[in-house]
């Protein structure tokens, strides 16, 4: 005869382990729009709208970087 039981895993009374991640980077970041080009455009003009549109997103990977570091330095560290 086969005996057996099952289990959710834990032991009654202890609190499941569950982390409230923070979501201020995601909620600090934003995508970077497209500029508006036109085929008509010129196209120096062009290019500077599609640069400083790269130069915006770099910034926001920047920040997106300085965030996630900074949040995990905040888990990292002992609670005070």
């Amino acid at each position: 005869m086969l005996c057996g039981c099952a289990t959710d895993g834990q032991t009654p009374g202890t609190p499941p382990l569950v982390v409230k991640i923070p979501t201020v980077c995601e909620r600090v970041l934003a995508p970077v729009a497209l500029p508006a080009i036109a085929p008509t455009d010129d196209a120096r003009a062009a290019f500077v709208k599609d640069d400083a549109a790269l130069i915006r997103a770099r910034n926001e990977i920047y920040r997106a970087r300085n965030c996630i570091r900074d949040q995990r330095q905040l888990y990292a560290s002992p609670p005070s």
